[in-house]
Parts: C-alpha cells; sequence; structure tokens
C-alpha cells in the first residue's frame, strides 16, 4: 500500500532541487512537513496539497502558475522553456558573497572557522547592499533537520542575535586548536537565552538537548539569516 502511485514522479521538481543546489530535506523544512514526505513525492507517491503550492514555488524560485502547470500535468519542455526568460535575472546574480573556510574538530558540533575564503556563492537580491554578509559550510547534523552537513548558511555581522535565532558561535581559542593561525572554534547552534553571565543554546540532531557556554568562552555571537527572511 506504501507504494501506490498516485501519480508521476515529480522529474521536474528533482531536476530544479539540483539546479538551485538544493536538498529535499530543505524543501521538507520549508513546507514544515517531515522529510519522508517529500521523497515520496519526488517519486510520485504523494501528492503536492494545495496548501503547500505557494511555498514550494517560493522555494524553487519559480512563480505560482509555473509550478501549478506542472502539478496539474503539463509537459514541463512546453511550460519551463518560459520560465527561463521569467527568471533571467536569477542567473545573473552576481557569485560575490565569501563562503569562509571550515573544517570539522574532533568535538562534536564543533569546526574551525578560516578568514580564508574557499568559494563564493551567489547574492540574493535583498542582499544586494551588504557587505557585513558570508557563508559557512555546515559540518555536521548536529542541527538536522534544520540544517545539515554540506548546507551552506548565511551569516550577517551587524544585526545582533536573538533568543530565538540560531546563530554562529565563534568560541575562544584552545591551544593546539588548529594549524592555521587564521582559524578559530565554532559552532552553529540556536539561542535559546542569552544571560549575562551564559548562553543557553539549543542543537537537534540524535542528541537533542540544550546546554549551557559561560560568557567567557564566547569570542563572537553571530547571527544566522533565515532563508524565509530572503524570499518574502
Amino acid at each position: 500500500m506504501g507504494d501506490r502511485k498516485v501519480g508521476p514522479p515529480m522529474d521536474w521538481m528533482a531536476a530544479r532541487l539540483k539546479e538551485i543546489r538544493r536538498k529535499p530535506i530543505e524543501l521538507a523544512h520549508h513546507l514544515g512537513v517531515h522529510p519522508p514526505r517529500v521523497y515520496e513525492m519526488l517519486a510520485g507517491r504523494r501528492r503536492l496539497q494545495q496548501s503547500e503550492l505557494a511555498r514550494t514555488a517560493e522555494f524553487l524560485e519559480w512563480t505560482l502558475q509555473t509550478v501549478n502547470d506542472l502539478v496539474s500535468g503539463k509537459a514541463s519542455d512546453k511550460v519551463l522553456p518560459m520560465v527561463g526568460a521569467h527568471n533571467a535575472a536569477n542567473y545573473e546574480l552576481p557569485r560575490n558573497i565569501p563562503i569562509r573556510e571550515t573544517r570539522p574538530l574532533d568535538t562534536k558540533g564543533e569546526f574551525t572557522l578560516s578568514s580564508t575564503i574557499s568559494d563564493y556563492m551567489r547574492r540574493p537580491p535583498r542582499l544586494a547592499t551588504r557587505t557585513d554578509v558570508f557563508g559557512v559550510q555546515m559540518q555536521s547534523d548536529d542541527m538536522s533537520p534544520w540544517r545539515e552537513a554540506g548546507y551552506t548558511v548565511l551569516v550577517e555581522l551587524n544585526r545582533p542575535a536573538r533568543e530565538g535565532d540560531y546563530a554562529l558561535i565563534e568560541l575562544e581559542p584552545k591551544k593546539s586548536n588548529s594549524d592555521d593561525a587564521n582559524a578559530s572554534r565554532a559552532t552553529i547552534k540556536q539561542i535559546v537565552k542569552l544571560g549575562p553571565t551564559k548562553v543557553r543554546l539549543k542543537q537537534y540532531g540524535n542528541e537533542h538537548k540544550e546546554f549551557d557556554i559561560p560568557r567567557s568562552q564566547i569570542k563572537t555571537i553571530c547571527r544566522v539569516i533565515d532563508w524565509e527572511e530572503l524570499i518574502s
């Protein structure tokens, strides 16, 4: 029963996710559903719900009409050529947001954050004039399903992080922390409480828990920009 098809596989959606370098689990998070529901949808075992159409279009960076046409069964080769002209600007976005080099550490959930630039990513229109933004690649799954290893998050320097925000926590160095003199210890977590002497953080993954870090061990706290802020 679980393998019964309700429609053809959504190859057009799988191709689009690959094109924009995003994962099905990220779409699941955006829609507020469990990841298996998206994989079932891609395989043709679940329909895209009416209530999910608009948010799916936002995530895929397409118009609602485009997604409606594809879901209704219109051939992708009839729909997508029209999208190319509409979304031409997406392909002209400058690739100039720096991604800082990161490497995992033995301590679970921590990584080295270097000032060295390893790559660049495209700049969303809402960040067109921002010079305080950089990218960091997740190095572990301790924040899954919010973000997983390999996903690049955007971090901002000028807007303070608040309780409830996700944040890059740069920690005071430890001896023999890294061979890179320009690298520091860091972690990405959700802020639960910003206290005067300690900060309470939350992590997900297999070891879902909350824990405290003394302020004396924290060098900086930088806010992570959520995806919804860039498209709303």
